[in-house]
């Protein structure tokens, strides 16, 4: 995929391919489920709504990593965010941590490594918590429907991804990409296909466009899988390194098979399903592959939750949010008896 600025929204940072503005303020917060989130002068994703920058000092650090379900996306308010809701529990318990928000829509774990070691470690935080694993199988599973190439961009070191982003773009382009290009940038393209999209019971929006998911397909693929858990393991390694704490919970997503299934999720869940049909199978198998790894290592765990708590196919809403911060709030009371 090609991360491109979208309306303001987290702009990109070119080291590291895709992460949060720095002082971001939303322009627009009513913009459905999904709503933008303040974050700091340092890019980190605030716990309440404003962008100024969070005091870390004098308290312990409890670091969350991962993509949008991390980050809070779903959320009604920055102060509903899995981070927010668990600051205020640890408050509550009279301990003194605080919460770094310094997940990002989008990231997937090589994102995450890259920047906890460029601009976290050195925090030494005592809690390392990645909320991960979904946006590892879309980078890593999404290709062309058009001509089958797979973009390995989910797995890059950091002098790969410097050379991949620095000057010169190395793949090469059809005049036929560069027309489609070209041509959705214009309004009325994206107007057109929406409307012939929905002509087929397919209701798409100008995001799904511009980010390709109309012309993308799934295939299963073990090497995503593995190199997931590689980028996860350096995490813990080097949490380890200065002693800190490191655990990672494989975030969750709706069980298409219950029968109790909110209407917006059933709705989105069937409209991936129309535009992407062999998705389904390669989520399975990604899936399936993973679960079968991580019970080798003591600092993986699944997260499994109610329908209920989802907004769509993948992000949670406010209640969702706060069954997640209670799990990280439990294991870290644990590790703290």
């Amino acid at each position: 995929m090609t991360w491109k600025k979208q309306n303001s929204r987290y702009p990109r940072d070119l080291r590291l391919g895709h992460r949060p503005g720095k002082s971001f303020i939303p322009i627009d917060q009513n913009s459905g489920p999904l709503k933008d989130l303040y974050t700091d002068e340092r890019g980190f994703v605030s716990l309440n709504s404003s962008n100024l920058t969070q005091d870390v000092s004098n308290k312990q650090l409890i670091v969350i990593l991962g993509g949008s379900v991390a980050m809070g996306l779903g959320a009604s308010s920055n102060e509903k965010t899995i981070c927010s809701v668990l600051n205020k529990f640890l408050m509550k318990e009279k301990v003194n941590f605080v919460v770094l928000n310094a997940a990002c829509a989008a990231y997937c774990s090589w994102q995450e490594l890259i920047r906890f070691s460029l601009e976290i470690s050195d925090l030494k935080p005592k809690y390392v918590i990645s909320i991960s694993s979904y946006n590892d199988f879309v980078h890593s599973s999404m290709g062309s429907k058009f001509d089958g190439s797979w973009k390995k961009n989910h797995d890059r070191s950091i002098d790969d991804l410097a050379f991949y982003l620095n000057i010169n773009f190395p793949e090469k382009f059809s005049i036929i990409q560069l027309l489609k290009i070209f041509f959705l940038k214009f309004n009325f393209v994206k107007k057109f296909i929406i409307l012939k999209n929905r002509l087929f019971g397919i209701k798409i929006t100008k995001k799904d466009i511009e980010w390709g998911y109309t012309y993308t397909r799934f295939k299963p693929r073990l090497d995503g899988v593995n190199n997931y858990i590689h980028n996860i393991r350096q995490i813990y390694a080097i949490t380890k390194e200065f002693k800190g704490k490191f655990h990672c919970f494989l975030q969750p997503y709706p069980n298409i098979n219950d029968k109790e299934i909110p209407k917006s999720v059933k709705f989105d869940l069937d409209n991936i399903e129309k535009i992407n049909p062999e998705k389904k199978y390669a989520q399975s198998f990604f899936y399936n592959n993973l679960y079968n790894q991580i019970v080798n290592f003591d600092f993986f765990s699944r997260i499994n939750l109610q329908n209920k708590f989802f907004v769509d196919h993948i992000h949670l809403n406010d209640s969702g949010q706060e069954e997640v911060a209670k799990i990280i709030l439990e294991y870290i009371l644990k590790k703290e008896i």
